[in-house]
């Protein structure tokens, strides 16, 4: 077994521990799972479709996918790892796309767009979590 795949799938396991932890007296040490699991599953997933250059976008997909669960589990660092999953691969999918082309200054400030508005839509799940 490649060790990305492992990776994902100790993530991904790290992260129900987490959740099956989050449901108990115990709950004060979930946030730490959570951390641990989520680094560890979206490092590895990212490893695993770079390079990739037809499936490397679904990585997008998926740390969004993570900020939504992580406000139906009512986890701050779970949201907190992936906004900055997301930001990291924006980063990344700017460089490696539009590096060489006459447009990578627009890039750049639409890359600053969306960071805002990415963060702006982080707060705002915050806040729905603080709430429930």
């Amino acid at each position: 077994m490649e060790g990305e795949f492992f990776g994902v799938v100790l993530g991904f396991s790290i992260l129900c521990f987490a959740w099956s932890i989050d449901r108990t007296k115990h709950r004060a040490i979930a946030p730490f799972w959570y951390c641990l699991g989520g680094i560890g599953f979206l490092w590895s997933l990212f490893d695993l479709v770079n390079g990739h250059e037809i499936i490397d976008i679904t990585y997008l997909l998926v740390a969004v996918s993570m900020m939504l669960i992580s406000t139906r589990i009512h986890s701050r660092t779970l949201l907190l790892i992936s906004t900055f999953a997301l930001l990291g691969f924006l980063g990344y999918f700017t460089e490696e796309y539009f590096a060489d082309v006459i447009g990578w200054p627009l890039a750049l400030m639409l890359m600053g767009f969306m960071l805002i508005g990415v963060s702006a839509y982080a707060v705002k799940l915050g806040r729905g979590i603080k709430k429930a």
